[in-house]
């Protein structure tokens, strides 16, 4: 099912060129700063890819059964999915920065051990508990993510699924903070709970992810309505994102900031895809496709283009950002598929064998 709702990979696309902007909005400061000022909106683009995501896997596991079968295919899929493109492009994030330059730095090479172990070590340092600024910074997001993954493993091996998802995410976010003396907030600056992946856990942002799956459980539901009744919902959607993000207060990450108008906006395009898919631009949709190796590219492509245009400005923008689609889109193309081969390869020997023991 999820392969067929055009606007969520147009919304991922968007998603995806906010970020890749929000990063390169420094070119344009000079010349055209209220443009840059504007950019810093795209920092909202993770939470938008956070929702998405919770949306998606809801969708993907409602097909699938439940047991240990079902929740270690589950992970060998997600894991498949990203994590051979995620070292590949580590790897050339790597030789672009500097390769073996980077162990004359203890604090570079601290930050590459975390990228390669996907772990992180700054507990104060909500929501990231990494080196933002550092070599891969981006990948603080992929933390969550994987997480989310875990959980959502953990709850397929029961059939009440959403039941333990409910019961874990309430847990970690609420019951743990309160365990250990703090007080439940949505503000992502989090609990200091003195560990960093403590901290990781209990981070108030993974709410976005629960909203995610609440639009994803109540979505085979609502498309049922008339297009009449789901029109409005859409109008005023947009409506308050566009008032939102011109506001400049409270943009930012969280449901305490952008994420629960964002998690309007997904509902409210989900709900409408019946129609918005026949007009949703494919330059988007494409976007979308190729948003998870543009995410982990554009940083040290950004980074790699200051040195042909030292001057910045709208050239550096542009081309930084059109290098950054083309490599995205190679990566795509020839990199991320490495993880499907695998697994359709593991499925035909699956299938033999039990042709063969039949």
């Amino acid at each position: 099912m999820t392969h067929k709702i055009k606007s969520m990979q147009a919304l991922r696309g968007i998603a995806c060129l906010a970020v890749v902007a929000f990063h390169n909005r420094s070119a344009l400061a000079e010349q055209f700063p209220s443009l840059a000022h504007w950019l810093v909106n795209g920092v909202i683009g993770v939470d938008l890819f956070f929702i998405l995501s919770g949306f998606v896997i809801t969708l993907s596991v409602s097909r699938m059964g439940s047991g240990f079968t079902a929740a270690t295919d589950f992970l060998r899929r997600r894991a498949l999915r990203l994590l051979p493109a995620y070292y590949i492009l580590l790897l050339v994030n790597f030789l672009l920065s500097g390769a073996m330059a980077t162990f004359h730095y203890p604090d570079k090479v601290k930050t590459l051990i975390a990228a390669l172990t996907l772990s992180v070590y700054m507990p104060q340092h909500a929501p990231f508990y990494m080196d933002d600024e550092g070599f891969l910074n981006v990948r603080w997001t992929l933390n969550y993510e994987f997480l989310f993954y875990l959980i959502m493993a953990a709850c397929l091996v029961v059939k009440q699924r959403w039941i333990a998802l409910a019961v874990t995410l309430c847990a970690l976010l609420i019951g743990v903070p309160l365990a250990a003396g703090s007080v439940f907030t949505l503000n992502v600056s989090g609990h200091d709970l003195g560990f960093s992946y403590i901290n990781l856990m209990t981070n108030p942002i993974i709410w976005q992810f629960a909203v995610g799956v609440m639009i994803g459980l109540v979505y085979p539901y609502i498309i049922r309505l008339p297009v009449a009744a789901r029109l409005p919902f859409l109008l005023a959607a947009v409506v308050l994102v566009v008032k939102h993000l011109s506001s400049d207060q409270h943009v930012g990450h969280g449901l305490m900031a952008s994420g629960t108008v964002l998690a309007l906006l997904l509902a409210a395009v989900a709900f409408n895809d019946s129609w918005l898919n026949r007009i949703t631009p494919r330059w988007l949709v494409f976007l979308g496709d190729i948003s998870f190796s543009v995410y982990l590219i554009h940083i040290v492509v950004m980074h790699r283009m200051y040195k042909y245009f030292p001057s910045g400005g709208p050239s550096l923008f542009f081309a930084s950002i059109a290098t950054t689609l083309f490599l995205g889109w190679l990566s795509f193309r020839y990199i991320e598929p490495i993880g499907q081969k695998i697994w359709r390869r593991r499925a035909d020997n699956r299938c033999a064998e039990i042709k063969a023991s039949s």
